[in-house]
């Protein structure tokens, strides 16, 4: 899938575009669940790979750090909070 149509369905699906500083979880049937120990976590860069595709990185949710704590997220590892 391309970036464009992973950011229009994340957009059409939550209502709100997906963006450094939105506040997201970790869904049940994505990849990285279980690493994930918390239920809040802000994004910190949403980067595209050579195939086009998202690749979303995440720190804990902090207000006061924009440091990347995670990285190698999809679309579909994460919901809105």
């Amino acid at each position: 899938m391309h970036f464009s149509d992973e950011m229009e369905c994340w957009e059409n699906c939550n209502g709100d575009r997906l963006t450094v500083g939105t506040y997201v979880k970790a869904t049940d049937y994505g990849d990285y669940f279980d690493e994930l120990t918390g239920s809040k976590y802000m994004v910190t860069a949403i980067e595209f790979n050579e195939k086009d595709e998202v690749v979303i990185s995440i720190n804990d949710g902090s207000i006061q750090s924009t440091k990347t704590h995670k990285s190698g997220f999809k679309i579909c590892d994460l919901d809105p909070v």
